[in-house]
């Protein structure tokens, strides 16, 4: 989650509209909060619950709104005296504060062949990983120890050999995210007979 603070443009007459939201795409959040006005002589005037997604732009300079609304009685909280939607484009409040979202890392596992298999050197040996991201996968890039041994950018991302040494081998998989984020994938050993 990204907590996301705000103040409202109105000052000292309104509770701040602070709220933890919710993560709903690259640059999209959303959350549900209840908004509290008063008087200038600070007696409470009406409770406003909103729902608001907001798009932050790629440089963090504005961001576009939009939301429902519902005014609620401030003698009955339970009874709805308006409501409605909301679309604004810009940035409509004095201070916006978030964490920038970060590239989570993606995750690879080898899925065949299975840890310890054994071949013979007359095998062709196909190395299979699955790869995820919330960005996209770039590429897959296969490791026998530190040396790379081919790299595949599509689905499913694989690598065969024919003709391999005799010997035990460990083998790796990195994933590469569209946005240049890596995850090594937990090793597997093939013995070549």
């Amino acid at each position: 989650m990204t907590e996301v603070s705000t103040d409202p443009i109105d000052g000292p007459y309104r509770t701040s509209s602070h709220g933890i939201w919710k993560r709903t795409g690259e640059r999209t959040f959303a959350t549900v909060y209840t908004h509290y006005s008063f008087s200038p002589d600070k007696t409470f005037t009406v409770t406003i619950k909103l729902k608001t997604n907001i798009t932050i732009s790629e440089d963090a300079s504005s961001l576009s709104e939009t939301g429902t609304f519902e005014v609620l009685d401030p003698n009955d909280n339970d009874n709805i005296v308006f409501s409605g939607c909301f679309n604004n484009t810009g940035a409509p409040y004095k201070r916006l504060r978030f964490d920038a979202p970060q590239n989570t890392a993606p995750t690879v596992t080898i899925t065949t062949p299975a840890n310890n298999m054994v071949f013979s050197t007359r095998d062709t040996i196909t190395l299979v990983a699955s790869a995820s991201s919330p960005y996209g996968i770039a590429k897959v890039e296969f490791y026998s120890g530190d040396f790379k041994l081919n790299e595949d950018t599509t689905a499913p991302y694989t690598y065969s050999q024919s003709n391999v040494n005799p010997g035990t081998y460990t083998i790796t998989a990195v994933a590469t995210d569209n946005r240049g984020a890596t995850t090594r994938s937990s090793p597997i050993t093939i013995i070549v007979r």
